[in-house]
This record gives C-alpha cells, structure tokens and sequence, in this order.
C-alpha cells in the first residue's frame, strides 16, 4: 500500500505564494488592457457610425438623442409620423448605408470633422459624405452633414 507523505510545510508556502503570484500578475495585465483609452478619433468613429445605424434601423430615438444643432431641431420638430417617415425614406425603400472608410478626421477643440466614403445601396457610386459633430457631456454628436445623404 502507497501512502501519500505530507508536504513540508515550507514546501506549501513557496507554492501558494507562487500561485498567488502568478494570479495577481494576470489580474494586473487583464486590467491594463480593459482600461486603453479609447483615442478621440475612436470616438468621432463611433459617433458617426451609430448615426449611419440609426438611419439604416430608421430609429428617430437614438437620431434625436445622438444629434447637434440643425439636426438636432430637424429631428426634434418632426411630428409623431416621424418614425414611419424616417423608416420609409431609409430601411422601408430597402435603402442601407455603410460607411466604406474613414478618409480623414479632424478635431479642433470640441468640434469634429470625419470626411466619409459611403456605400448606398440605392447608389451606383460611393458618396464622399463630411460629418460635422461636435463634443458635450454626451459625447460626440452628429449636428450636420456637407450634402444631403440620399
């Protein structure tokens, strides 16, 4: 018969420590990485894209809520037939939208510039389609655009 012989008590030690160790670096190297900051063009990025969700999910809500300025009145005066108008100009006609690339962002202050290659299904050619948003306690928010977006 095997019996098994008791670990030293020094021995116990040294390992606990170790596994100890070993946990609290991975700790410290998974919290590193869920704490990047997120760069400013990111965040322009974002803001830009869930506008273009929004218009694809023909969502007034979160247009209303995520708009600056012109665009922010444009959606906040519409009456209670918005949400079928918004549905049937975009998602209702089939139309989708997609953002191909960024081509450049600039940020001066709490103000943005994101120029945009945009694929319309309904158009044979990308648009080339600037965004103009600006910073506030919300985060970026889309206040207008150079050219109507069919």
């Amino acid at each position: 018969m095997t019996f098994l012989r008791p670990i030293p008590h020094a021995t116990r030690s040294a390992a606990t420590v170790a596994v100890l160790a070993t946990v609290g670096v991975g700790m410290v190297g998974t919290d590193a990485d869920a704490q990047a900051p997120v760069s400013a063009d990111s965040q322009v990025e974002q803001a830009v894209q869930q506008h273009i969700d929004a218009r694809n999910a023909g969502d007034v809500a979160t247009l209303r809520n995520t708009a600056c300025g012109a665009m922010a009145e444009d959606f906040r005066d519409v009456g209670p037939l918005a949400d079928l108008t918004i549905w049937w100009q975009g998602p209702g006609q089939g139309r989708r939208i997609q953002v191909e690339r960024f081509t450049r962002i600039h940020i001066t202050d709490q103000t943005a510039v994101a120029d945009t290659e945009l694929r319309i299904s309904t158009m044979p050619s990308p648009q080339d389609v600037s965004f103009m948003l600006e910073h506030g306690t919300d985060g970026w928010q889309v206040c207008s655009t150079d050219r109507p977006i069919p």
